[in-house]
């Protein structure tokens, strides 16, 4: 586990991270409907060029074709439906990024039995993956840690538990607020810098 390794996990996890962070940019974009006006003069189908700068090769372009800008146009035009696709941006982004960093963490950690033991002895290792877990399986939480104990993490205003009468609900934004899984990314970016 050299420092190039650490060098080059960091840079994944840097890209995680500005992947999250093009999905809120996405949502509010969606939200605000600021380009609603533009689209209104496209007549035939667009696409759209998404790059992520300093952390991709610049040949990394995700490209959105936009067959028919009218019809978003009415579709967004609905509050519900903005608001649903709003929401489901966000949690894909959040799920994406949280997953990311536990999986390219944990096979970093894989490597040397020192470092695999100081991941787990973590305060968020349990809470993140039990987290993890429920994002694989449609945002509910199905897991046997939680019925066996509780499983708690102090975020900067409040203690989220999570305990077994949790088992089957879905974890939404009251339970864990995007802000929480932020703060999460940060904890374990701190530990790659400061702990591997």
């Amino acid at each position: 586990m050299g420092a190039t390794k650490k060098t080059e996990l960091l840079r994944q996890l840097n890209a995680e991270r500005a992947c999250l962070d093009a999905c809120i940019h996405a949502a509010y974009i969606v939200a605000s409907r600021a380009w609603t006006t533009a689209f209104h003069n496209y007549t035939t189908p667009g696409t759209i060029d998404i790059c992520f700068p300093d952390t991709r090769a610049p040949t990394d372009v995700n490209r959105i074709t936009i067959p028919n800008p009218s019809y978003l146009i009415r579709k967004y035009s609905d509050d519900e439906v903005l608001n649903t696709d709003g929401l489901n941006i966000l949690r894909l982004g959040h799920r994406n990024a949280l997953s990311q960093y536990f999986e390219k963490i944990r096979q970093y950690c894989r490597t040397g039995k020192s470092a695999g033991m100081r991941l787990r002895s973590t305060g968020w290792y349990d809470f993140v993956r039990v987290v993890r877990n429920s994002f694989s399986h449609d945002f509910h939480l199905n897991d046997r840690l939680l019925a066996t104990k509780p499983i708690k993490l102090r975020f900067s205003d409040r203690t989220v538990t999570l305990n077994k009468s949790h088992q089957g609900k879905e974890i939404d934004f009251d339970i864990l607020p995007m802000r929480y899984i932020v703060e999460l990314l940060d904890v374990m970016r701190e530990f790659v810098e400061k702990e591997l």
